[in-house]
């Protein structure tokens, strides 16, 4: 089970990654769209914010398309929270507690303990000592859910080119799909590695200060 575990440490580090990828590219997508929405002057047949917006839409939905994928070969938080629903024993309270509380002092220990309880009960069964499949199951369904409303066009339109048609996403769905993984990721970062896990660009740089420069030099 330990080397199970291990896994799951090595698969989460990949899919913070894609997180972070994310919510760094809504981010830049969302100043970019304050800066045409405050300037008049782009209003008017803005070809080339369509052509960003359908890159951005696409590049997104496609990210999110990899953290529902189940396949054997793939890592994704659908595929990690399915690994834990199947292997509900590889993680007990006890573990969690002693991996939670390692390394601190009695004192400290005395004070955290607590609350190390009631993080492990947000994942837990009504005895407390294993995790509750049908948590595991309900989060794993809310996130199908989710990428539902915009599965059909992923699939037919970006992915494969399919005659037939299908439902186009709103920026919402999108976002309502890059929270949930957003959450998941923060969730069972915590569950298993026990990490409070900060997902925004620390580095992240400023687009308003790129378009405030002119970027063609009139002669």
């Amino acid at each position: 089970m330990e080397q199970l575990v291990k896994n799951y440490c090595v698969w989460l580090e990949k899919i913070r990654l894609e997180t972070v990828i994310l919510l760094d590219h809504r981010k830049s997508f969302t100043e970019l769209s304050e800066i045409v929405g405050n300037n008049p002057e782009l209003h008017k047949d803005n070809y080339f914010f369509s052509d960003i917006s359908y890159w951005y839409a696409t590049t997104v939905l496609m990210c999110i398309r990899r953290q529902i994928d189940t396949d054997q070969d793939s890592v994704s938080i659908a595929r990690l929270l399915l690994e834990l629903i199947n292997n509900i024993q590889s993680f007990n309270k006890e573990q969690f507690l002693d991996n939670y509380l390692r390394g601190m002092s009695e004192e400290t220990t005395s004070i955290f303990r607590e609350r190390a309880e009631e993080e492990f009960k947000l994942y837990s069964e009504p005895t407390n000592n294993y995790l509750d499949q049908d948590k595991i199951r309900k989060d794993y369904n809310e996130l199908i859910a989710k990428y539902g409303q915009c599965k059909d066009y992923v699939n037919r339109k970006i992915a494969h080119l399919s005659q037939r048609q299908s439902r186009i996403p709103t920026f919402n769905d999108i976002d309502l799909c890059i929270d949930y993984v957003s959450k998941l990721t923060k969730k069972y970062s915590m569950l298993i590695e026990h990490v409070d896990v900060d997902l925004e660009l620390s580095h992240y740089v400023d687009i308003k200060s790129l378009f405030s420069k002119p970027w063609v030099k009139l002669s």
